[in-house]
């Protein structure tokens, strides 16, 4: 039906044009009939003149017969064309009573639509009260249900609408949650990515292009010219195409006074315009000044324009009220003015949207670098941020917890200054606190945190605290401009507006960006401090303890490890970076070689498919030798390592609580404890094993202090001063010195030891020393064969250390000499001798008191007094002759 309305205009159109070409006819006949009447009117003064004639009915015969023909030839116009337009119309009638019975439904539709969405939002609510659904739920089937109001009502909407090429906009609005959009006062249309991301002003295209510098090469007849990418070029480029001839653009219309007239060289730049001298011939003459004009009279296409955020650079903006055919007029447009030529150095393009249903702007950028070798970088950024920090009560909450983590980082700092200071104190240095690893990953992560909160505080404070954006900026003087389309409006206000705005959205993106980033890696650090805490426990300090025993193992492995790794990702961008894209630089060889060593392969497939007797050998060599080398010797050394220490650590747990049994243990404790203060169990005076535990341990670090420092005040007591046995000779340390310096003396042939000590004065032939001349000798020799310095006299005094240290012996002093032994002990010997006879004596007192009470005689221990007596005076010989003896050995 739509198609059948759309194609009876024509015939309508048919007919008319039928009519008009009648008219036309009838137009012409009364001309004729004017002609008629003058010819007539003049044969009349004829005939006056000359009498009568026939010419002039012969004349009238002849018109009146023309018209005739003319009314008969417009009568069968008219009855053939007549049918066909009366069915056209007909046929009309019909579609546009077909269309009026749509409309007519389609608004039944509507209401129909919009009472199921009033009867499907309180059903929502009244699910959202009862309980049965989330706030979280009830947003997302509110959002649900208004799109899919929206979209039945646009269908319903352009279904009762003929087709026309008449632009409409449709009275449609998006909600969600109660929230309503405000409505916007400017004229601008709507684009959105995806359903709900609204574009923001348009699209941003920044192009910078390079410089140009004689080429360094001995080939210049080749190419003499070259590109300097360090140098940004600011100059005017490309035409506008309107003016070039073989362009869509071009109009003959655009002559050179068109040209002057619309890039005003004196309203632009006034004095300050130069031109080519009048009457050279040149292009640059007046008025067609260097700066807008190059030297074929055609006015440049892009200009320079600095903003906040870009600089030397040349920005176009595709404005968002621009239609579809637009937009690619635009895009042809800066086709055919040499936009992108041999000299654009980076290609920028960048587009902000915004979220109302979450509240997030998105910034997303793509950007194209053409690098020396020919090839485009292609870089792409997608980040999203939200500038409404603290607009819903969980906001609320969360900048409470910010508070207090804030507060907590501040105070482990403190804590971390005093552990220094504490050091400080206990071992006379700072260094002393660096001597733990753990303590590097504390202050890491202390100051990468305190670093992220002032990044946060900046960020909402400075960053998006004045963040402002329009929906659309009024850039260009006019969309649909023939020429001169880049004409910008208000001097440019509006795309320095544009430009900066749009870049302060991606800029606060971007420092969001950063600051997850810094995040990302505390949450590394947060994880080791956590395995830190955690091993006080034996069994969950199991890791950390592992690697501290493979610490040392690790290091030497992976020393190298990154000595094979580095060679190989070397190797491989040598030999297939110009083939294979995985190893075009170093940095993606490095990348394949790790995946490699992960399982992944693929990259063997290219690397094997390349042709050349030399490269399928080094390919084949490359691929075996790396998986052989590396994946399967060299992980499997780091496995080993990992495993030995593992190994080492578990078999010293022993009988170690788990952490469940510690729990358990602590909550029995607690639960006694409890029970004895509160409910009686047990006595009240019942003291938990972690007291007595603690208790033992307070009295166990004080007896270790005490027992430490007796040991040292022994170890002062008994340090006695090391010899070194020379022959039978003792040498002590200051000697062994005066040695060594003699022989280092004799060896430059000098014979004054105290020359080498520092001191003077002494003869040099009373050191001399014929024995240690022959191994100053030698030793002079072996030091300029081995091209060594001369030892110096602290190397001398470390020597004599190292020497007493290795092979000194301790030097006991004799107390006493031989004769002075001799009668001590001999004393010590007989005070022992009468100790004992004392004791005998008094033994012998007992018994006898004994026998007398039991009354039994002393005859039966030793027959009587005189037998007790010389049963003494014997043991008293026999001690007597053991003394003489022992005095002779010694």
């Amino acid at each position: 039906l739509l198609q059948a309305a759309a194609a009876t205009p024509s015939a309508a159109e048919q007919t008319v044009a039928q009519l008009t070409a009648l008219q036309s006819s009838t137009a012409a006949l009364e001309a004729s009939l004017a002609q008629v009447k003058a010819a007539q009117a003049a044969s009349i003064a004829a005939e006056r003149a000359h009498h009568e004639s026939t010419a002039l009915a012969d004349s009238i015969t002849a018109g009146f017969a023309s018209m005739k023909t003319s009314v008969d030839s417009l009568q069968t116009i008219i009855r053939g064309v007549a049918p066909s337009a009366v069915k056209a119309t007909e046929r009309a009638v019909q579609i546009e009573s077909r269309v009026a019975r749509l409309a007519s439904l389609g608004t039944d539709r509507l209401a129909l639509l919009k009472d199921a969405l009033s009867a499907n939002l309180a059903n929502i609510e009244v699910s959202y009260a009862a309980g049965y659904a989330s706030a979280a739920s009830r947003d997302a089937m509110v959002r649900k249900t208004n799109l899919k109001a929206m979209s039945d009502e646009m269908q319903t909407y352009l279904s009762s609408k003929p087709c026309a090429a008449v632009s409409r906009t449709l009275p449609l609005r998006l909600t969600s949650g109660g929230r309503d959009a405000a409505a916007d006062g400017a004229a601008q249309r709507v684009r959105t990515v995806g359903l709900t991301n609204r574009v923001i002003g348009g699209l941003l295209v920044y192009v910078k292009r390079a410089g140009r510098e004689v080429c360094d090469t001995r080939f210049k007849s080749l190419q003499s010219s070259c590109l300097d990418l360090t140098v940004d070029d600011t100059a005017p480029f490309g035409v506008d195409p309107a003016f070039k001839r073989g362009s869509s653009f071009y109009s003959p219309d655009f002559d050179d006074a068109a040209a002057a007239r619309l890039y005003n060289c004196s309203k632009a730049f006034g004095a300050a315009a130069t031109f080519d001298a009048a009457g050279t011939g040149t292009g640059n003459a007046p008025p067609f000044c260097k700066e807008l004009f190059d030297d074929s009279r055609i006015p440049f296409g892009f200009f320079r324009a600095d903003t906040k955020r870009y600089s030397n650079g040349y920005p176009v903006f595709f404005d968002i009220n621009l239609s579809e055919d637009n937009a690619v007029r635009w895009l042809n447009y800066l086709r055919e003015a040499f936009m992108l030529d041999e000299r654009t150095k980076e290609v920028s393009v960048q587009l902000v949207t915004y979220n109302a249903e979450i509240r997030y702007f998105g910034s997303m950028s793509v950007n194209f670098g053409f690098k020396e070798a020919g090839s485009i970088e292609i870089t792409k950024d997608v980040a999203a941020v939200r500038v409404e920090i603290y607009s819903e009560y969980t906001d609320i909450i969360r900048g409470f917890f910010e508070g207090l983590l804030t507060l907590a980082v501040v105070a482990s700092f403190i804590f971390e200054m005093s552990d220094l200071i504490r050091a400080k104190r206990t071992a006379g240095t700072y260094l002393a606190y660096f001597e733990s690893g753990w303590n590097y990953i504390d202050l890491a992560s202390i100051g990468i945190t305190l670093s992220a909160i002032c990044y946060w505080w900046t960020f909402v404070n400075v960053i998006i605290a004045d963040l402002n954006v329009e929906p659309r900026y009024d850039v260009y003087q006019d969309l649909e401009a023939p020429a001169k389309l880049l004409e910008l409006a208000g001097g440019g206000a509006g795309l320095l507006r544009a430009v900066d705005e749009i870049g302060d959205v991606a800029a606060a993106a971007r420092y969001l960006s950063f600051y997850m980033t810094l995040m990302s890696i505390n949450i590394v650090l947060y994880v080791a401090r956590i395995l830190k805490f955690m091993n006080f426990q034996p069994r969950i300090g199991l890791v950390t303890r592992t690697l501290a025993v493979a610490a040392s193992d690790l290091i030497h492995f992976f020393i190298l490890a990154i000595v094979v790794f580095v060679g190989y990702a070397i190797m491989g961008h040598l030999l297939f970076g110009a083939q294979i894209q995985a190893f075009s630089t170093m940095a993606d060889a490095m990348q394949t070689n790790f995946e490699m060593l992960l399982g992944e392969v693929t990259v063997s497939n290219q690397m094997l498919a390349l042709v050349g007797p030399s490269i399928e050998f080094a390919s084949v060599m490359y691929f075996w030798t790396y998986q052989i080398l590396v994946y399967m010797i060299l992980l499997n050394f780091l496995l080993a390592i990992i495993v030995d220490a593992f190994g080492e650590v578990k078999a010293t747990l022993g009988n170690e609580k788990s952490m469940y049994e510690e729990v358990a243990h602590i909550a029995h404790e607690k639960y006694l404890a409890f029970g004895a203060s509160f409910l009686a169990r047990g006595s009240k005076e019942y003291v938990t094993e972690d007291v007595v535990e603690a208790q033992l341990r307070k009295w166990g670090k004080a007896s270790k202090a005490i027992e430490d420092e007796e040991a040292e005040s022994e170890e002062e007591e008994k340090e006695e001063e090391k010899v070194f046995k020379l022959g039978e000779e003792s040498v002590s340390k200051e000697e062994l010195e005066e040695i060594i310096a003699r022989a280092v003396n004799y060896s430059q042939g000098k014979f004054n030891l105290w020359k080498v000590k520092g001191e003077t004065d002494g003869d040099e032939t009373t050191m001399r020393n014929p024995d240690l001349e022959q191994t100053g000798r030698g030793m002079g020799a072996a030091l300029k064969r081995q091209k060594r310095p001369l030892p110096t006299a602290a190397d001398i005094t470390e020597a004599a250390a190292m020497v007493m240290q290795s092979c000194g012996e301790v030097q006991v002093d004799p107390l006493y000499d031989d004769e002075v032994t001799k009668q001590e002990l001999s004393k010590a010997l007989n005070d022992v001798a009468a100790g004992q006879n004392r004791l005998a004596q008094m033994h012998q007192t007992v018994i006898e008191l004994l026998d007398r009470r039991s009354g039994r005689s002393g005859a039966g221990l030793g027959g009587g007094p005189s037998g007790g007596g010389g049963g003494v005076a014997r043991r008293n010989k026999s001690t007597s002759g053991s003394v003489a003896e022992y005095s002779g050995k010694l």
